[in-house]
């Protein structure tokens, strides 16, 4: 079967691509599960990043099907990584769920990046503070990021959609507060609110899109927060 045209495309703007090995698969909850893999000399190749991720292609009925991943403990000198999915009905999740060890899965390297590359500035010279807001998908990111980010403060505000998200081990930095809001609850926009004021605060917001928007709006309109202090992605979208 002949490549589908998004991932020529992909290959056209330069992807690194690579197989991914299972090595195992475990649930971490009903809803949110992990999948360890061998990655070879990918990670010592190209090198690793906070919250860097790849593009997974799953096969959906003999289609294409991408979607991103952030790599969870990823480790140049072994190859291994860890792979986590916040489990919403589609292929990826079913994948994660079903895979078995020794399953291949193709995986391309393209446009990602660490946000605030310049980061552990001196204390009180630049950011004092690091605010994300996401959900459990993102949760993966977060952590790579608090990692690289040990020194300093960070609040994190996660949306959950199930009452067993509050279980998933985030394992994050010891400077670190965690807060909890149910998906669609209008008080975590107001909790983002309070920390707008803060010159030395910055914002990375990743969650669902609509809410994305909603939150960088309100900063950006509302509180007059410059863009340099703004990291944005939407990682999914509830409009499919």
């Amino acid at each position: 079967m002949s490549p589908s045209f998004e991932r020529l495309v992909v290959n056209a703007f330069g992807a690194k691509n690579t197989e991914l090995v299972v090595l195992e698969s475990e649930p971490l909850t009903p809803h949110y599960h992990r999948v360890h893999v061998d990655c070879g000399d990918f990670l010592r190749s190209h090198g690793v990043h906070p919250s860097m991720w790849l593009r997974l292609w799953f096969d959906d009925d003999g289609k294409d099907h991408q979607r991103a991943f952030t790599l969870v403990d990823a480790d140049e000198a072994s190859g291994r990584a860890t792979l986590e999915f916040a489990l919403h009905d589609g292929v990826a999740a079913r994948w994660s769920q079903n895979v078995t060890a020794g399953t291949r899965i193709r995986a391309s390297l393209l446009g990602s990046k660490c946000p605030w590359p310049s980061e552990k500035p001196a204390p009180g010279t630049s950011w004092e503070r690091t605010v994300l807001i996401g959900g459990t998908a993102c949760v993966p990111a977060i952590r790579s990021l608090l990692d690289h980010w040990s020194e300093a403060p960070a609040t994190v505000l996660l949306h959950s959609e199930y009452d067993d998200d509050r279980d998933i081990p985030l394992g994050l930095a010891a400077a670190t507060d965690v807060e909890w809001f149910a998906m669609g609850d209008e008080a975590l926009l107001t909790r983002t609110h309070d920390f707008a004021g803060e010159a030395t605060t910055r914002f990375w917001v990743t969650t669902e899109a609509s809410a994305t928007r909603a939150v960088v709006r309100a900063l950006r309109k509302d509180h007059g927060v410059g863009k340099e202090r703004i990291h944005a992605q939407a990682y999914w979208s509830a409009a499919g």
